[in-house]
């Protein structure tokens, strides 16, 4: 037998002496155990998986291929089966806006059956919604994670769209819990290589691929999420520029998460790659170029046309950083054009009130993205009392239906923007000193 410096990890794990025998140690075969070996296997920290290997090179007969990390243990299948149905069910239209009509149902459906990772990562976030953070949710969400990063590391080779699934329902588990989820897009993407080459030939004839992807894309849009730990990718922007090549060229419509039509999204996309004075004139000449749509979905998409403008500009005014209180409200006062919140708070007003009405209750959800951004303008809600009991009822409303973790970081956040009382609070940079990330599709 030949032997080996240290334990099998079975024996590390749980801390016991190993008789350091190979291919397998005694302790091992007595319990019954398998073996994991004494190769290094894959081990995640900071939300990437990293090797644990050496740089010191290792004799060659324990330099073997990375091993596979324990299987996760097995879950219940009759719960797990039904909390995942209520999920698909219900759960998933808090998510999508463009629940109703689209293919996301049977999407995931489908992708339960290619992927272990689907069903238990789909339970998860349905017990949590329903419990918040309990211990048995948590023990649910542990087990979520095993599974998926063990089928990660399984078929890193291969761009399966049922693993791209599982990490879109991974990002939604962390941003209900307002954590970190910029870290598991950039993972994902440097797993399939998604942030420096795509097969799109590939994405265009596999239509699964194609929605898994649209859907990691999306949550990697800059504007769209709060206190980034990791830059966008750009996936969105370079997803979109590979369909000119396609057969009839960029698809059309509207994108199923945030229920915003794509080429409005391509808008929001360019926002770390075009000068802030275009992308307002783009936002400012968009018009919806489909089928008629109704007069409440067009509200919403100009809510949120017109939220792009006002955030740009707050953006704008961060980066420049003024140099005191008084210099930006007198310029502010100077300006004199508060047109485009005039007609921002004017539209959300509409919206809440249509919200109140039982059939069109599920577009409250819509009105997150506009929200946050008219909050941050602290000033002008300080010089109009109308507007700011607008702000107040939508985020009562909200409030009162949302009671995880995201809401609560969401609105402690905008209460911080209020004390502040300047224009050009950075909202951006508190998050990240909490830790937190905030998604507002």
């Amino acid at each position: 037998m030949i032997r080996a410096r240290g334990g099998c990890t079975n024996c590390r794990r749980h801390r016991k002496k190993s008789d350091q025998q190979r291919p397998c140690c005694k302790r091992c075969r007595s319990l019954g155990y398998e073996c994991s070996g004494y190769s290094n296997p894959q081990r995640w920290v900071n939300y990437a998986a990293v090797s644990t290997v050496s740089s010191n090179q290792a004799p060659p007969e324990v330099t073997s291929s990375l091993a596979l990390p324990a299987p996760p243990p097995k879950y219940e299948t009759q719960m797990t089966l039904l909390l995942f149905h209520q999920y698909v069910n219900y759960g998933l239209r808090m998510f999508c806006k463009g629940y109703s009509q689209s293919w996301i149902r049977p999407f995931f459906l489908d992708m339960s059956t290619t992927s272990p990772s689907v069903p238990i990562l789909s339970a998860a976030i349905q017990f949590y919604i329903h419990q918040g953070p309990s211990v048995p949710v948590l023990e649910c969400i542990d087990l979520a994670l095993k599974t998926f990063r063990y089928e990660v590391v399984s078929y890193q080779d291969t761009l399966k769209a049922g693993i791209l699934s599982a990490g879109v329902l991974l990002c939604k588990l962390n941003f209900l819990q307002a954590q970190p989820c910029t870290p598991y897009i950039r993972m994902i993407s440097e797993v399939y290589n998604l942030n420096t080459q795509i097969n799109f030939p590939v994405l265009q004839q596999n239509v699964a691929v194609r929605h898994a992807l649209e859907l990691l894309a999306v949550m990697d849009i800059p504007q769209l999420v709060l206190g980034r730990v990791c830059p966008s990718l750009g996936l969105w922007k370079r997803f979109r520029e590979a369909q000119d090549s396609w057969e009839g060229g960029r698809m059309t419509g509207v994108e199923v998460v945030s229920g915003m039509p794509m080429d409005l999204l391509d808008i929001f996309a360019d926002a770390e790659h075009d000068h802030t004075e275009n992308l307002i004139l783009r936002l400012s000449l968009w018009e919806w170029q489909g089928d008629t749509a109704e007069c409440l979905q067009h509200n919403l998409w100009d809510a949120w046309r017109l939220a792009g403008v006002v955030d740009l500009r707050r953006r704008d005014r961060c980066s420049r950083r003024l140099q005191d209180r008084q210099s930006d409200h007198d310029a502010d006062e100077s300006c004199g054009d508060t047109s485009v919140l005039d007609r921002l708070m004017a539209v959300i007003s509409i919206i809440f009130d249509c919200s109140r009405l039982p059939k069109h209750r599920h577009v409250l959800i819509g009105l997150i993205f506009p929200l946050v951004v008219a909050s941050l303008e602290v000033p002008y809600l300080k010089r109009h009392a109308e507007a700011k009991q607008i702000v107040d009822n939508v985020r009562n409303a909200i409030k009162a239906e949302r009671t995880y973790n995201l809401a609560k970081v969401v609105f402690q956040l905008l209460d911080d923007a209020w004390n502040d009382g300047s224009s050009w609070y950075d909202i951006d940079e508190r998050a990240r000193s909490q830790g937190v990330e905030v998604a507002l599709m």
